[in-house]
């Protein structure tokens, strides 16, 4: 942590600190929206409940006032057949254990503490063995017992049916179940109690819930104890309504919700996305009162996570706040999603300082606060403070797991490092950690950003060899590696084979498919698959037919795109930006520019502001057209007043054509030419710094070359021949991606009049 602090700490100097933030007032929670009026009743009936708990339905554990130990109940007699097997090994067989027992299951006429004659010392022994997890020796204790001629009833099979179930054995603990029924024994609510907790722990939910449904036929009471297992089976099966009404519905059955009903409801809720309802849980809980009933620190860590998936940051730290009013602690768990609720909001310096307020307040960080940082930093592009936490992990004795990997490679994938995030993967598979989805998807996110489709071909093939299953986003990523470098052939391939992985492709795969036919002007496969979309009843959207379009100019259908472009609103689909650069482009290339300026003057009637790219199109159009100077330059200046091009003028002058095209960049240069340069010229003031004009090496932004519909000409190239038109004196210089002018031999007269 000190090594932390060291490096990154000065920045955080300043900042808002939790630690210091004052009560904001009472939690107000967002308005539940669940879908019906119905459900919105069951919220309202659990408020309040607790402070209206009926004194005979609460299940505290406490024994009742008045209460005696009766005078035959046996304490120290079960002490030494319970340690005697207790000494027996966990695979002990059935005549050990009868050897073991044989002081208390021989002479019953003669020995007051036979079993026969007293079956309440079974049930002490399974007790005993229960709550010391010795589920096998429980269930031959409870075989040799009946062969004994011991008389077992519930209680018996209830604590043999509890080892189980603490011992996480729901298959073992439903045949005790079943088995007591086969033996004429009929369960009561412990049974029901126990099989269903076994159930709930072994995250069989639907048996869990079955076995709840079975209790009113058989003329039985789910308690508290039931229920807490039941709202628990819900939250793990996602079912987050029924778990708000087994919450709403405890009140009717004479049940006063706990703390732990109240988590485990808000949590199922908080794991489907449900995080409105989950804070009106907590907002309908009593902050007053006995302990049980108000909320524990597992309602606040859900509530608190809740607020992550909703983006509240501040009501995260309101109820980071709140927790030491209500007398709890936050553990590692509430700052861990204390911090990423302020990552999903943006927030990464405030997370960072909750982070490092933490040792602080005594609380050192584990593993799962590490990995919050870690991903907070990651995905707002904070490479080198995601990877100093990742590195620090070891020095915190914390050993990384698949999640600060994931979280190390995608800060990794921010700047395209393709072989440090290979080399993370390999680093883990050195060390045993097992890569998952998120893992593989995050070094598809390099391949995809650096055009790397052969690796993410190798990727997808290594991911179900490792037992990891590719998921439609991986899929896509490696499609979209392909159209980065426009490998049609690749992305087709891979959108076919992804039926073979049962997975469906979403507009997503097809989007970056079409726009990669797009690229080398493969219209005919760009329509087909607009079509195929249509037949897998996955909707096109705006990008989807602004790739359609493209395809179809660069492959010379300029009609045809023209006429996909305007048949977009019978299609219940508006054209956004990016469908009306398309539709330029493609009166670009018929040389029809008053069609372009047509389209770029439709824009604001569909509350649509011209881009960058848009005017980049309609200047391209003007100059294949030969539209004339005056159109250009008045198209220019509109773009300039419009601040489309914000980065187009650096200091010292320099003039930065990387966000231009081709065909905006010849009028870009003409404009710098004759209003920036030739006043300077004129005046005897140019500055010592040199006069540049930035192109790059021309592969990054292209344009369309008038002569070849689907070739492009790089920007480098149009500027130089414009330079040489001008005659405007450049100086030689080894960098190929920049101009400089000869400011010795520059004539202001000859540079007025380009603009």
């Amino acid at each position: 942590m000190a090594v932390l602090a060291n490096l990154f700490l000065p920045q955080w100097r300043g900042l808002h600190s939790p630690a210091g933030v004052q009560p904001r007032g009472a939690i107000t929670a967002p308005a539940p929206s669940p879908g019906s009026r119905v459900l919105r009743r069951r919220l309202v009936a659990c408020n309040g409940v607790a402070s209206r708990e009926a004194p005979a339905a609460r299940e505290t554990g406490r024994k009742p006032r008045g209460w005696r130990r009766p005078k035959d109940f046996p304490v120290a007699q079960q002490s030494r057949e319970l340690s005697l097997l207790l000494d027996l090994d966990a695979d002990a067989a059935e005549e050990e254990v009868v050897a073991t027992l044989r002081p208390w299951l021989n002479n019953p006429g003669l020995n007051p503490n036979h079993w026969q004659e007293n079956p309440r010392i079974v049930t002490m022994v399974l007790s005993g063995l229960a709550k010391q997890r010795r589920a096998d020796l429980a269930r031959q204790v409870l075989t040799v017992s009946r062969k004994a001629k011991v008389a077992l009833n519930q209680f018996h099979y209830n604590a043999a049916i509890s080892a189980y179930e603490k011992g996480r054995q729901w298959e073992l603990a439903l045949g005790l179940f079943n088995e007591m029924q086969e033996f004429a024994i009929t369960p009561d609510t412990v049974s029901y109690n126990a099989a269903i907790g076994a159930c709930e722990k072994g995250f069989e939910w639907e048996r869990a819930l079955s076995l709840l449904a079975e209790m009113p036929e058989r003329q039985l009471l789910p308690s508290a104890f039931t229920l807490t297992s039941a709202i628990l089976a819900c939250e793990k099966g996602g079912l987050w309504e029924m778990a708000v009404d087994l919450l709403s519905g405890m009140p009717k059955r004479r049940l006063a919700p706990n703390a732990i009903h109240y988590s485990a409801a808000m949590s199922a809720c908080e794991k489907s996305w449900e995080w409105e309802i989950a804070l009106s849980l907590l907002g309908m809980m009593p902050k007053v009162g006995p302990r049980e009933f108000r909320p524990d620190a597992a309602c606040y860590n859900s509530a608190i996570s809740a607020c992550q998936q909703g983006g509240l940051a501040d009501l995260a730290l309101d109820l980071l706040d709140e927790m030491p009013e209500q007398m709890l602690t936050p553990d590692q768990y509430s700052y861990s999603a204390a911090m990423s609720a302020c990552g999903k909001s943006g927030d990464w310096e405030l997370a960072m300082q909750l982070f490092m307020e933490m040792p602080e307040r005594k609380i050192l960080p584990n593993d799962v606060c590490y990995n919050a940082a870690i991903s907070t930093c990651a995905c707002v592009g904070q490479r080198d403070l995601a990877l100093g936490l990742f590195r620090e992990m070891p020095q915190a004795k914390l050993n990384p797991d698949v999640i600060s990997y994931s979280g190390a490679i995608r800060a990794w994938s921010q700047t395209g490092a393709w072989q440090e995030a290979w080399n993370l993967l390999e680093q883990m598979s050195q060390r045993g950690i097992a890569p998952n989805e998120i893992t593989y998807n995050a070094i598809l996110s390099v391949c995809s950003q650096g055009g790397w489709w052969q690796q993410a071909k190798q990727l997808l093939a290594d991911m179900p060899a490792r037992q990891v299953l590719p998921s439609e986003i991986s899929y896509n990523l490696a499609i979209a590696a392909c159209k980065r470098v426009g490998n049609w052939n690749e992305a087709l391939a891979l959108l076919s084979s992804m039926s073979e992985m049962d997975l469906f492709p979403d507009d997503a795969s097809y989007n970056a498919a079409i726009r990669t036919c797009a690229q080398d002007g493969k219209w005919e496969l760009a329509v087909d698959l607009l079509g195929q979309m249509a037949e897998a009843e996955v909707f096109p959207d705006e990008v989807s037919y602004s790739g359609v379009i493209s395809a179809c100019s660069r492959g010379g259908e300029t009609k045809k795109a023209l006429e996909i472009f305007e048949g977009m609103p019978e299609q219940g689909i508006l054209p956004d930006e990016l469908c009306f650069q398309a539709a330029m482009n493609a009166r670009a290339v018929e040389g029809d520019w008053q069609g372009a300026l047509d389209l770029l003057a439709r824009m604001p009637e569909q509350s649509l502001r011209p881009t960058r790219q848009s005017y980049n199109a309609a200047l391209s159009a003007c100059l294949r057209g030969q539209a004339g100077q005056e159109v250009t330059d008045k198209i220019f200046r509109d773009a300039l007043e419009q601040d489309v091009y914000p980065s187009l003028l650096q200091e010292d002058f320099l003039l930065d054509l990387h966000q231009l095209t081709a065909g905006s960049a010849v009028v870009a240069v003409r404009w710098w030419l004759a209003k920036v340069i030739a006043p300077l010229v004129e005046a005897g003031a140019l500055p010592e710094a040199p006069l540049e004009i930035v192109t790059g090496w021309g592969k990054s932004h292209k344009d369309w070359n008038p002569e070849a519909v689907h070739k492009e000409e790089p920007i480098k190239d149009a500027v130089d021949e414009l330079l040489k038109e001008l005659d405007v004196p450049t100086l030689q210089l080894l960098n190929p991606g920049s101009y400089t002018l000869d400011v010795q031999r520059l004539q202001a007269d000859r540079l007025q009049g380009l603009f």
